[in-house]
């Protein structure tokens, strides 16, 4: 193969990936717009440079909305999308470790109301739920606290 060939063949493989990732993107961006339509949250603007995505793992993401001083960090991607106010967390980072505790309260009281049979819906169906969300906050958790991760991003890990 000649040298020519071979840049040819690593720039298209940039640019394909380059294309997943604004698509992965832009999809998660909908479902955002979705979910807080849903919560009754206006978005006004996405603060780019707040935002941080790891295609297709996780997004983190940084929104403000119409009404004055209501500002909110949503997350999406592998995870359940959430939002949370602006004021939980003072970085990216500081937010995954939010989520995740929060996650992992969430996950004790719907155990705490199974153990006295005040469930809402299927047993089943919430003990599922249950595991899924510690699951997640465990990996929230070992994200938070992977030093190599945040040492070598530059918390500009994708183009959004």
């Amino acid at each position: 193969m000649t040298a020519q060939r071979q840049e040819n063949n690593t720039a298209e493989t940039e640019n394909n990936q380059q294309e997943k990732i604004n698509q992965w993107n832009q999809s998660e961006l909908v479902k955002i717009q979705k979910f807080c339509f849903s919560k009754g949250i206006q978005i006004a603007e996405f603060k780019r440079e707040r935002c941080l995505s790891i295609p297709p793992v996780i997004g983190i993401w940084y929104i403000k909305s119409k009404k004055q001083n209501e500002d909110f960090w949503i997350i999406s991607g592998e995870f359940p999308t959430d939002v949370a106010p602006v004021n939980v967390a003072k970085d990216e980072r500081d937010v995954i470790r939010y989520f995740s505790m929060s996650w992992h309260l969430k996950a004790a009281r719907i155990e705490e109301a199974l153990a006295e049979g005040k469930q809402i819906g299927d047993r089943e169906t919430q003990q599922k739920f249950v595991k899924e969300l510690i699951e997640k906050a465990e990996q929230l958790s070992l994200i938070h606290r992977d030093e190599k991760l945040w040492a070598n991003s530059g918390l500009n890990i994708s183009n959004k």
